[in-house]
């Protein structure tokens, strides 16, 4: 429960601390909203200020030679110069300038003074009064130049007074304490500034912002001053933010004034304003925090007692009572609550406790004596019920005891009997499988001899095979026998058809050779021998083909002999075949009775150990009924012991 109170403390003191630092927060960025808001404001009072301010300097100066340059003795043509010059002097004294001078339309003039070719001296020639940027003079002293046109002369009258006095118009307006305002002219120089040596040597941060963009920002500002234009900027100048307000001054010269305010002043008071609200919201997050923790402690406390009796419940502790709280929130129920469900168990454990103990001491009359409620209500129901089913039990087991005995008494007679009768189908079971296995013996000896006739047909009928196939070569040789005589009877008659036309060429050769007379006379020789031997080979021809036509008509009559013989053959095959299928099923059929014999011996065998093991368990169920008689007499006694609700004695009350 610490873990709890802990937990509770530390989710209201982050939800403190959140929401204290989202106000904080928030305050601090309208707080800074609204400042910079203000002083950029005030900026742009301030650079209108300002231009008011020096804007009167400059336009006092400006008024002065303007006034000047319009007296008569300027204009009218007739006052020596020397006295032209003794009177500026004295306007020179009067109104601030260290000197007043004039020029021609060149720049010309007794002072040595080179202004021919600056910007305010040609404003100047074109009709207006104007300022020179400030400059050095040969005193090397730091003043501005003012020319205006002198009427109807086509000359020029410039003054030359001190920077000094447009100091110290600026230094009159202080801009808090490190705020201060400067001036720029049309070219982006300083022409005022608090610090002289600016003006002096002025810097040009359009082009250094080319090289370090860190320029940037001043380099902006500079070029809206240079367009005319009237703002505000941010800027950082010697390591510090500052807020820049700009606006341009009045006047041909094109000046623009910026007034700079540091920015870190109002960041200071942010911090300050910081710290205040973390102070203040640290000492709210303390408060909060104590009275959180007295709250806590009196919320958790409770829970805390009731989290331990509970553990003490878990562990069966039913006999210590919680302590209680006063009020009447939730705490106070809970504990009230736990107190009842306490009792309400220990009054149910105890009544569940004696009926199960009544129970254990054979006593089944007992009853519940508390009035159980709610989901309780089933336990004591099934209380009742076990009672009550045990009081059915023992009488059922009592009732079915008497059964079992008289059953037992018909097992073991039954038993008896069985086991006489199975002793004789033994017997006779013996006596069935001799005879079986003679049966059995014939059987195999028959499919033996079966299988003996089979492989001897079989070897007939391979030789008889063999044979129709010798006899088929045979055939086959004496085809290409009469092939061979019909050829050469062919031949034999080609020889005949050669020693005819020999005959008849011997006979022309033998005409011929008797017209030749003596001449031919060995020639008619020659012809009468090739005459007697071409008729010795008709006659050699005639012989062989009357030889080969009987050769033929033999071998006709071989053929048409070994043609039937192999028909024989083939019928001796198909026969012994046919012999031979009867055999292989014959044998198959034998086989298939000895396998059915020996299955059926087998059978016998198993039935006559069955038998045999049936006398036995008959013998073994008459000696256990015997056993279940006297174990059966046992449980009644016992069931005796119990007393049930169907007794004469009255129920016990606990």
């Amino acid at each position: 429960m610490k873990h709890l109170k802990t937990r509770l403390l530390l989710y209201i003191s982050l939800i403190l601390v959140l929401t204290i630092l989202s106000l904080t927060l928030i305050s601090s960025i309208l707080y800074y909203q609204s400042s910079m808001s203000q002083l950029q404001q005030n900026s742009s009072y301030l650079a209108a200020a300002y231009k008011q301010g020096i804007d009167s300097v400059l336009d006092s100066y400006r008024d002065e030679l303007k006034i000047t340059a319009s007296k008569s003795y300027l204009t009218d043509g007739h006052t020596a110069s020397e006295e032209q010059k003794r009177l500026l002097d004295e306007e020179a004294k009067a109104a601030g300038f260290n000197y007043i001078a004039i020029a021609d339309a060149q720049g010309s003039n007794d002072r040595g003074d080179e202004i021919g070719e600056q910007t305010f001296f040609q404003e100047a020639k074109k009709g207006e009064t104007s300022l020179s940027s400030p400059a050095l003079n040969s005193s090397k002293q730091l003043t501005l130049l003012v020319a205006s046109p002198i009427a109807d002369s086509g000359k020029i009258l410039y003054g030359e007074f001190s920077y000094e006095a447009l100091g110290k118009a600026l230094d009159q307006i202080k801009i808090g304490e490190s705020g201060y305002a400067f001036v720029i002219n049309r070219g982006g120089y300083t022409v005022l500034h608090p610090e002289q040596t600016n003006v002096e040597s002025p810097t040009d941060y359009i082009k250094l912002a080319e090289k370090d963009s860190s320029y940037l920002p001043i380099a902006n500002i500079y070029r809206q001053m240079i367009a005319g234009k009237t703002g505000f900027g941010y800027s950082n100048y010697k390591g510090v933010r500052r807020l820049v307000g700009y606006t341009p001054l009045d006047g041909p010269e094109g000046w623009s004034v910026a007034v700079t305010t540091p920015v870190t002043q109002v960041e200071e008071n942010l911090r300050n304003s910081l710290m205040l609200c973390v102070g203040m919201g640290l000492l709210l997050i303390l408060a909060a925090v104590f009275v959180t923790g007295i709250f806590s402690k009196k919320i958790t406390d409770p829970i805390v007692s009731a989290t331990r009796r509970i553990e003490l419940l878990a562990q069966g502790n039913l006999q210590e009572d919680i302590q209680q709280v006063k009020g009447k929130d939730e705490s106070a129920r809970l504990m009230l609550a736990l107190q009842n469900t306490i009792h309400s168990l220990r009054s149910y454990i105890m009544d569940i406790s004696n009926v199960l103990n009544a129970v254990a001491e054979k006593n089944l009359t007992v009853k519940s004596t508390v009035q159980y409620t709610g989901d309780f209500v089933s336990i004591q129901t099934s209380l009742e019920q076990i009672v009550r089913s045990l009081n059915t039990t023992l009488d059922g087991i009592a009732q079915a005891t008497d059964q079992v005995r008289s059953g037992s008494e018909q097992v073991a007679l039954g038993g008896q009997n069985l086991a006489e009768n199975s002793s004789e189908q033994a017997s006779t079971t013996e006596r069935l499988t001799s005879s079986l296995e003679l049966v059995s013996r014939h059987v195999r000896e028959n499919a033996e001899y079966s299988a003996s006739m089979q492989n001897t047909a079989q070897a007939a009928l391979s030789e008889t095979d063999q044979g129709n196939q010798e006899m088929q070569k045979m055939l086959q040789s004496m085809a290409s026998i009469d092939s061979s005589s019909k050829k050469i009877q062919d031949i034999i008659h080609m020889i005949d058809d050669v020693a005819f036309q020999t005959n008849i060429l011997a006979l022309n050769a033998a005409v011929e050779a008797s017209h030749a007379g003596e001449a031919g006379k060995g020639f008619s020789v020659v012809a009468d021998e090739v005459r007697q031997l071409a008729t010795r080979s008709a006659q050699a021809a005639k012989s062989t083909a009357e030889l080969i036509e009987t050769t033929i008509q033999s071998v006709s009559q071989g053929m048409r002999n070994a043609e039937q013989t192999a028909s024989a053959f083939g019928k001796i095959v198909e026969q012994t075949n046919s012999i031979n299928a009867l055999i292989a099923k014959m044998s198959e059929s034998l086989n298939s009775q000895s396998q059915s014999i020996t299955e059926l011996n087998e059978g016998m065998k198993q039935i006559s150990y069955t038998t045999q093991a049936n006398s036995a368990t008959a013998e073994e169920s008459a000696a256990t009924s015997e056993e279940l008689l006297s174990q059966t007499q046992l449980l009644k006694e016992m069931v005796a012991e119990f007393k049930t609700a169907e007794q004469t004695e009255p129920p016990v009350l606990l």
